[in-house]
């Protein structure tokens, strides 16, 4: 937002320092002086005397504030609440060093009225203090300076000690050791995405019977490429009126889920005459 000063008070305040200016130069004529005096104030005390007859707290309530008349959304726009929540809460110093931000994003135009009267320009507004006078503020803001810049330089670090030792591995993850065959029986390779499960219905045995064929030790892991032995299925039973999966697993002994894996049977509870079904070794 584009910072505006209010400036109705302006003829009057243009009128009391062209009487002091001719004041001045009278002094000066009588006293044989030369312009020091004249230059004891900045550009910005000057704007600032414009603005509020150089009143760096002054807040009357009409929503400028300061010495130099921010409007609170500008003084909180370009960084003031980093010295204080408004504008004439902040020092002389602090005031100009954000007066000196808004003339780099908007030039002398922020102050339309104030900026002609006391002649400021980006080049002599851009000093920490804009003239000889403010001396004081200029120390103090170069000091705030240096303390931010001390405090924010890294110390330097030691150099890292150089080791010999071999860096530490991560532990691996656990891993099966190939499978130990402990009967005879055909061989199968695994291949990707194959399980004991599968491999166990598509060959007609359990799954028990695999892993402890193999000794296995854990049914759930195999590794592709690894040889399985499969034993080979004690029968083939050809389903007769009135048998069920339940007898024939309590004939066979074996469970009946291990008839339902072998056979992939949808239901263990229905089964049609005539067709065969693998018996798994027990």
């Amino acid at each position: 937002m584009k910072y505006t000063p209010k400036h109705a008070a302006a003829p009057m305040r243009r009128r009391r320092l062209a009487g002091a200016a001719l004041t001045g130069a009278a002094s000066l004529v009588a006293m044989g002086m030369a312009a020091p005096a004249a230059q004891a104030s900045s550009v910005w005390d000057r704007l600032a005397e414009c603005e509020s007859s150089g009143n760096w707290s002054i807040n009357t309530g009409n929503g400028f504030y300061g010495g130099l008349q921010f409007a609170h959304s500008t003084w909180v726009g370009y960084g003031g609440q980093e010295y204080a929540q408004y504008a004439h809460q902040a020092s002389r110093a602090q005031q100009i060093d954000i007066a000196q931000r808004v003339l780099e994003g908007q030039g002398p135009g922020a102050w339309p009225v104030c900026s002609v009267e006391a002649g400021l320009t980006a080049s002599n507004g851009g000093s920490s203090d804009g003239a000889s006078g403010g001396a004081a503020a200029s120390t103090e803001t170069e000091t705030e300076s240096t303390e931010t810049e001390t405090q924010s330089e890294p110390e330097p670090q030691p150099e890292p000690e150089t080791s010999t030792e071999a860096p530490a591995q991560s532990a691996p993850a656990p891993t099966q050791s190939a499978p130990q065959p402990q009967a005879a029986g055909q061989q199968v390779t695994v291949r990707p995405g194959e399980t004991v499960a599968g491999i166990a219905q598509q060959h007609g045995v359990t799954v028990q019977a695999i892993v402890e064929a193999n000794g296995l030790a854990d049914a759930d892991f195999v590794v592709a490429g690894w040889t399985l032995v499969i034993p080979q299925s004690s029968e083939v039973h050809t389903i007769q009126p009135g048998d069920t999966v339940a007898e024939l697993a309590q004939e066979h002994g074996v469970a009946v889920r291990d008839i339902v894996t072998a056979n992939g049977l949808n239901d263990a509870d229905f089964i049609v005459v005539g067709e065969q079904l693998q018996i798994p070794a027990n």
